[in-house]
């Protein structure tokens, strides 16, 4: 094969594919990961399965890391190379400086990525690195023109690493000398790379530079796995109006922010939530929360992503029957007191994941400042009789059967759990871990965090 010339174009195609690559990566990892947790319940006697997913667990965050020091270092660099090819200088003579003209050695390392060196390889993207510049691509190690590309340790060393074959030791040199630099470059702007793609979401939003401003402040201080997640649905996460409001009967103007499964996208007003009393952003991240929730949703496939969030529901039902148990038998009492110690217990603003959650899995019966929709409705047929009521929770015949509606408490658990993790909401954590332990390491586990 004659010598590659990577012009502009090529650098910026190799730097597009690299990111497809790592999202690709990281949603197959995930999904890997999601369907084994999924065998939990049927696993749980199984002395070894504990260690086993702890394990597992260690091998995809390893894994996640890798990609992710993929992601935030060798994009930039073929984009920043890319970019001063277009901005070198042009001699009197009219001849440009020619670009580095990487010559065909077998064994090169370049650049490319599986997953070796993390006991076993996570394959499973049809993206192909070099694409854009070459079509000599195969199985899952990527070639640049014959050049083997593999992580054995991302840094610039690695881009030019030898293994046999004649080149021109200045050139090399040369090369090495480049790209070391623009490898510190990487490396002092990595906080950017982390979250570029989350701040092409802020960009599409018509908010004040100090609400943004917020929200990148409370994406900064986030946890690791959740920063994941949106870095990984940033594209994919979309706000449809950032000042909406509704007005009841009487004409009063009130907050009614949403997401919207059919419009697909969420709702909400910056004026509201940067005051929000639960923590400026709170409906931001909860409604953007949902939304979350439903991509990931998409992706895991309905039937197994259904029964994680299925769990979540029936394990904060669990968390409240535990919870008046718990202080029916502190305190000698019935369940009725045993409600209204904990109602007592709630009684702020820092709680209200807990009340909201509670709420639901009471069906109303616990009830502080905090919930959706306390008051039933009475539902009729089309001859105007009565066949039960609901909730925003449940759905209740004349029989008095009930049902949960659309596994709304495990939604609201996520979108709630979300929001007081992105908003560093330290108190509403405690709450959480006090009174719904059981959800909180659910919800840990469908986003992968360790905590």
């Amino acid at each position: 094969m004659e010598d590659l010339v990577l012009d502009a174009d090529t650098l910026f195609g190799i730097a597009d594919v690299v990111d497809g690559y790592c999202a690709k990566q990281r949603e197959v990892i995930n999904v890997y990961y999601a369907q084994i947790m999924a065998l939990e319940s049927e696993w749980r006697d199984d002395e070894t399965f504990g260690s086993l997913v702890e394990e597992l667990n260690s091998l995809k965050t390893q894994a996640l890391a890798l990609i992710e020091e993929i992601y935030e270092t060798y994009p930039k660099y073929f984009r920043k190379r890319a970019q001063q090819i277009l901005e070198r200088p042009i001699y009197r003579n009219e001849t440009v400086i020619p670009a580095p003209i990487f010559t065909n050695i077998p064994n090169k390392r370049v650049v490319g990525y599986t997953g070796s060196g993390i006991r076993g390889s996570f394959n499973g993207s049809s993206s192909h690195l070099a694409q854009a510049a070459s079509d000599n691509v195969k199985g899952s190690i990527s070639k640049v023109s014959g050049y083997e590309a593999t992580i054995d340790s991302p840094n610039a060393e690695s881009f030019l690493w030898f293994k046999g074959g004649k080149t021109d030791k200045s050139k090399r040199n040369s090369e090495k000398k480049y790209i070391t630099k623009f490898s510190k470059d990487i490396v002092e702007q990595n906080e950017y790379k982390n979250f570029h793609k989350y701040y092409d979401l802020l960009d599409t939003l018509d908010i004040p530079q100090s609400f943004k401003e917020q929200v990148i402040k409370c994406y900064q201080s986030m946890d690791e796995a959740l920063k994941a997640k949106y870095n990984s649905y940033a594209k994919r996460l979309k706000c449809l109006d950032s000042n909406y409001v509704e007005y009841d009967s009487d004409g009063n103007m009130y907050d009614a922010a949403h997401y919207s499964s059919k419009e697909k996208g969420f709702k909400f007003n910056w004026e509201y939530d940067i005051d929000n009393p639960c923590g400026a952003c709170n409906t931001f991240f909860h409604e953007s929360g949902h939304m979350l929730d439903d991509l990931i949703g998409q992706d895991l496939g309905e039937d197994l992503y259904s029964s994680a969030i299925n769990k979540l529901s029936d394990l904060a039902k669990e968390d409240f029957n535990d919870a008046v148990n718990r202080v029916m038998e502190e305190n000698s009492c019935d369940i009725k007191n045993a409600i209204e110690i904990i109602e007592n217990d709630l009684y702020n603003n820092e709680s209200a994941t807990v009340q909201d959650i509670y709420s639901g899995a009471s069906n109303n019966g616990l009830y502080v400042i905090w919930d959706h929709q306390s008051e039933a409705e009475v539902l009729v047929d089309k001859n105007g009789e009565r066949i039960g009521t609901r909730t925003y929770w449940h759905r209740t015949d004349n029989q008095g059967k009930m049902t949960e509606r659309f596994n709304r408490i495990g939604k609201e658990a996520f979108a709630n759990i979300t929001a007081d993790i992105a908003c560093n909401n330290s108190q509403a954590i405690s709450y959480i871990q006090k009174y719904l332990p059981k959800t909180f390491a659910q919800y840990s586990k469908i986003i992968g965090s360790k905590k």
